[in-house]
Protein backbone atom coordinates (compact mmCIF):
# COMPACT_ATOMS: atom_id res chain seq x y z
CA UNK A 1 0.00 0.00 0.00
CA UNK A 2 1.53 3.63 -1.48
CA UNK A 3 1.33 6.33 0.91
CA UNK A 4 -1.71 7.89 -0.74
CA UNK A 5 -3.81 4.61 -0.07
CA UNK A 6 -2.96 5.41 3.94
CA UNK A 7 -4.33 8.44 3.59
CA UNK A 8 -7.07 7.66 1.92
CA UNK A 9 -7.86 4.56 4.35
CA UNK A 10 -7.11 6.86 7.25
CA UNK A 11 -9.55 9.87 6.05
CA UNK A 12 -11.86 6.73 5.80
CA UNK A 13 -11.27 5.79 9.13
CA UNK A 14 -11.90 9.24 11.02
CA UNK A 15 -14.78 10.09 8.90
CA UNK A 16 -16.66 7.17 9.86
CA UNK A 17 -15.45 7.57 13.60
CA UNK A 18 -16.79 11.13 13.40
CA UNK A 19 -19.82 10.09 12.77
CA UNK A 20 -20.18 7.36 15.63
CA UNK A 21 -18.64 9.09 18.28
CA UNK A 22 -19.80 12.65 20.10
CA UNK A 23 -16.77 12.96 21.79
CA UNK A 24 -14.67 12.56 18.88
CA UNK A 25 -16.85 15.33 17.06
CA UNK A 26 -16.48 17.79 19.73
CA UNK A 27 -13.25 17.36 20.99
CA UNK A 28 -11.40 15.84 18.53
CA UNK A 29 -8.71 13.26 19.01
CA UNK A 30 -4.56 13.33 19.27
CA UNK A 31 -2.93 12.47 15.92
CA UNK A 32 -0.89 9.45 17.54
CA UNK A 33 -4.45 7.76 19.40
CA UNK A 34 -6.15 7.76 16.20
CA UNK A 35 -2.94 6.74 13.63
CA UNK A 36 -3.00 3.52 16.50
CA UNK A 37 -6.44 2.95 16.54
CA UNK A 38 -6.69 2.90 12.42
CA UNK A 39 -3.89 0.47 12.60
CA UNK A 40 -2.33 2.08 9.58
CA UNK A 41 1.79 2.22 9.42
CA UNK A 42 2.62 5.79 8.29
CA UNK A 43 6.22 5.02 9.64
CA UNK A 44 8.16 7.00 12.41
CA UNK A 45 6.84 9.46 14.38
CA UNK A 46 7.90 12.00 11.83
CA UNK A 47 6.31 10.37 9.31
CA UNK A 48 2.92 9.97 11.01
CA UNK A 49 3.47 13.85 11.69
CA UNK A 50 4.00 14.82 8.22
CA UNK A 51 1.01 12.50 7.08
CA UNK A 52 -0.99 14.41 9.33
CA UNK A 53 0.40 18.28 7.92
CA UNK A 54 -0.22 17.11 4.24
CA UNK A 55 -4.21 16.30 5.24
CA UNK A 56 -4.19 20.08 7.24
CA UNK A 57 -3.09 21.87 4.48
CA UNK A 58 -5.02 19.96 2.08
CA UNK A 59 -7.97 20.91 4.39
CA UNK A 60 -8.99 17.47 4.58
CA UNK A 61 -8.43 17.49 8.63
CA UNK A 62 -8.62 20.52 11.06
CA UNK A 63 -6.96 21.55 14.44
CA UNK A 64 -9.38 21.56 17.02
CA UNK A 65 -9.10 25.06 19.21
CA UNK A 66 -6.09 26.30 17.42
CA UNK A 67 -8.05 27.90 14.35
CA UNK A 68 -4.78 29.16 12.97
CA UNK A 69 -3.11 26.46 13.14
CA UNK A 70 -0.39 25.67 10.22
CA UNK A 71 0.80 22.16 11.57
CA UNK A 72 0.01 19.62 13.44
CA UNK A 73 2.05 18.43 16.67
CA UNK A 74 2.16 15.27 18.92
CA UNK A 75 -0.22 17.54 21.54
CA UNK A 76 -2.59 19.13 19.14
CA UNK A 77 -6.18 17.28 18.64
CA UNK A 78 -7.52 17.07 14.88
CA UNK A 79 -10.75 16.03 13.66
CA UNK A 80 -12.00 15.77 9.78
CA UNK A 81 -13.30 19.11 8.05
CA UNK A 82 -16.20 19.85 6.37
CA UNK A 83 -14.53 19.48 2.88
CA UNK A 84 -13.25 15.99 4.43
CA UNK A 85 -16.31 14.34 5.47
CA UNK A 86 -17.74 15.62 1.66
CA UNK A 87 -15.33 14.51 -0.31
CA UNK A 88 -16.03 12.49 -3.36
CA UNK A 89 -14.00 10.45 -5.47
CA UNK A 90 -13.07 13.22 -7.68
CA UNK A 91 -12.05 15.58 -4.54
CA UNK A 92 -10.03 12.85 -3.86
CA UNK A 93 -8.38 12.91 -7.33
CA UNK A 94 -7.39 16.63 -7.05
CA UNK A 95 -6.25 16.11 -3.69
CA UNK A 96 -4.07 13.23 -4.51
CA UNK A 97 -2.29 15.47 -7.16
CA UNK A 98 -2.08 17.99 -4.89
CA UNK A 99 -0.45 15.85 -2.11
CA UNK A 100 1.73 14.19 -5.23
CA UNK A 101 3.41 17.84 -5.20
CA UNK A 102 3.84 18.30 -1.10
CA UNK A 103 5.50 14.83 -1.54
CA UNK A 104 8.26 16.20 -4.11
CA UNK A 105 8.37 19.18 -2.75
CA UNK A 106 9.26 17.88 0.31
CA UNK A 107 11.97 15.83 -1.00
CA UNK A 108 13.22 18.63 -3.10
CA UNK A 109 14.16 20.33 -0.11
CA UNK A 110 15.47 17.42 2.00
CA UNK A 111 17.77 16.70 -1.02
CA UNK A 112 19.35 20.31 -0.99
CA UNK A 113 20.28 19.82 2.80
Amino acid sequence: MDFVDKLKKFMKFINKKYQKDDVFRSYGQGPWQLVNESGIDFGSARAQLEAMNILLREGLIEVVNFRTAKQVASYTKIRPSLKGLNSTKQDWLKVLESITRAITEGAIKGLRK
